[in-house]
């Protein structure tokens, strides 16, 4: 699978309460992205489109990779390949993007040898993308990530993330990386989606999938990572993920998972994480749904290819754009803009129909049950009058005992970890 999707990426280059989302066809290429310059002689084909804020002025600028060159000679390999990272600022705003023409991201990139997938984000907390790499092959063919630190003036300091914690994967594996807060603790993780050889295998021909993660235990300015972790907080690999992307999808607080998985060898279908993390606060991600939210299905030659998720219109919702391109190897880059809040007003979420008092009324115990995505931190039991008569900050997922309440009415104030309080009454009714 991995070759297949090498080569498929190679062939191109010659070529030119769930909030519901709802996602729907836009255009190709809009607001002036250039998949492809018309001015060269090679067509620089950009695969995969990062967005940031790379000059800090509130909008969402584009970097772009793809292949430069392949040199046929060395063989469909990583040394044949050379690549190209280009740069289109936004000279509009976060409202109404519009991207000037393509230029190099800095000029004579200090590329590596070895394959180049790269993700984007301020890894050091100092304002400016940092970029990290899926790039160098050792002499035993294992994968080391670098880190390519962008300096004050605007070059970048290359490392490699061993130093960080990270180690290198095992040899003839293909993984892409995604910096992302997965966790949601105020520092960017890494998340990896690809193959990697069974144990063993010397020639490189099997292929398991997995997601990779690696826990930033550093902090948002001094990055420090423990991993990996095979396929963490629930992930499962049915359908086989290829490429991911993570956003809050749903609109409810937490980072969901948009994946490109396999089906019948190709790549083309879209699936659907949904965190649901647990009382811990830990993410939690439900099996994978396909094509959810008016995501185009999968049809016959269709392959698509790096996902991106990026609130490109500033209306607080995250638009998807991707690549993709047919059994011709004719492409383009699809827009698909998310319809749920065209106004910018996000809808709020309605945390009091996720918590359920169980039994009501209650005997000797109650039960908070609670399928909101933040976990419950503490209760407070009230008398009708608002008399505080206990509070409950441990173990609040375990029954809690009423069986000392005189009969009557009661009131509880369950506080959330998103800060947010819910009111609800019970009534106990004691033997």
């Amino acid at each position: 699978m991995k070759t297949y999707i090498l080569l498929s990426l190679m062939a191109i280059l010659p070529l030119t309460d769930v909030i519901s989302q709802q996602f729907a066809y836009h255009s190709n290429a809009p607001f002036g992205i250039q998949p492809t310059l018309s001015d060269t002689t090679r067509p620089k084909l950009g695969l995969k489109y990062m967005f940031t804020d790379f000059d800090q002025d509130e909008d969402q600028d584009l970097i772009l990779m793809g292949y430069d060159t392949i040199n046929s000679a060395l063989g469909f390999n990583y040394k044949s390949i050379s690549y190209f990272v280009d740069y289109q600022e936004n000279t509009g705003d976060k409202n109404h993007p519009q991207f000037a023409p393509r230029t190099p991201l800095v000029e004579n990139f200090p590329f590596v040898e070895g394959l180049f997938f790269p993700a984007i984000g301020d890894l050091d907390g100092d304002g400016r993308t940092d970029i990290v790499v899926a790039a160098e092959i050792d002499d035993l063919d294992a994968q080391h990530l670098l880190y390519y630190q962008q300096q004050a003036d605007g070059s970048f300091n290359i490392m490699r993330m061993d130093d960080l914690g990270i180690d290198p994967l095992l040899p003839r594996s293909f993984f892409t990386p995604e910096l992302t807060d997965l966790d949601l603790d105020g520092d960017l993780d890494l998340l990896m989606t690809g193959y990697a050889p069974e144990f063993f295998d010397t020639t490189g021909e099997s292929s398991i999938p997995a997601f990779l993660y690696c826990k930033n235990i550093g902090s948002k300015s001094n990055p420090q990572f423990l991993g990996w972790f095979e396929n963490p907080f629930g992930l499962t690999i049915t359908p086989v993920p290829n490429l991911s992307a993570t956003g809050d999808i749903d609109l409810d607080g937490d980072l969901d998972i948009l994946t490109l998985s396999s089906s019948n060898d190709s790549v083309t279908v879209f699936c659907f994480y949904k965190n649901s993390p647990g009382s811990n606060g830990k993410p939690l991600f439900l099996p994978p749904i396909e094509s959810p939210f008016g995501l185009p299905e999968p049809g016959i030659g269709d392959n698509y290819l790096f996902p991106s998720l990026v609130d490109i219109d500033g209306d607080k919702d995250l638009d998807l754009f991707f690549y993709r391109f047919d059994s011709l190897f004719n492409g383009a880059l699809l827009y698909y803009e998310n319809t749920l809040s065209p106004s910018g007003i996000r809808p709020a979420p309605d945390y009091a129909s996720q918590i359920t008092i169980l039994p009501n009324p209650a005997r000797e115990a109650l039960m908070i049950v609670n399928s909101s995505p933040h976990r419950v931190v503490e209760v407070g039991i009230y008398s009708n009058s608002g008399h505080l008569i206990n509070t409950v900050r441990n173990n609040t997922e375990k029954p809690i005992a009423v069986d000392h309440l005189s009969n009557g009415l009661y009131i509880l104030r369950i506080c959330l970890s998103n800060g947010r309080e819910i009111v609800k009454k019970v009534v106990v009714m004691n033997e």
